[in-house]
């Protein structure tokens, strides 16, 4: 399951790059391949920019200034979600009106 990631990520520190693009691509297919194994085993993430905050799917971290209130405009953390169930919330930054 998740031995197939570490040998890339032992691939990817061996290796001798010469510059830091191929480092990026090394880590994702590496971020590919561990979504994968995710969604193999029903783990997804969720979307939570531009939606209103839901305690039973958010953690907001902070607030800032905005038209109307509760809108996510950062996310920090993505959540998780495995089947119906919330394995983590996302952390996110909210609006607040005042």
């Amino acid at each position: 399951l998740l031995l197939p990631i570490f040998d890339d990520l032992e691939r990817t520190v061996l290796e001798d790059y010469k510059d830091s693009k191929s480092i990026q691509e090394g880590i994702k297919i590496i971020i590919s391949n561990i979504n994968k194994v995710l969604n193999d085993n029903e783990i997804k993430h969720f979307t939570s920019l531009g939606q209103k905050f839901d305690p039973e799917l958010h953690e907001a971290l902070m607030s800032k200034p905005g038209k109307e209130d509760n809108l996510i405009v950062e996310e920090f953390e993505k959540g998780y979600q495995y089947k119906d169930k919330i394995i983590r919330h996302s952390k996110v930054v909210v609006t607040s009106k005042s």
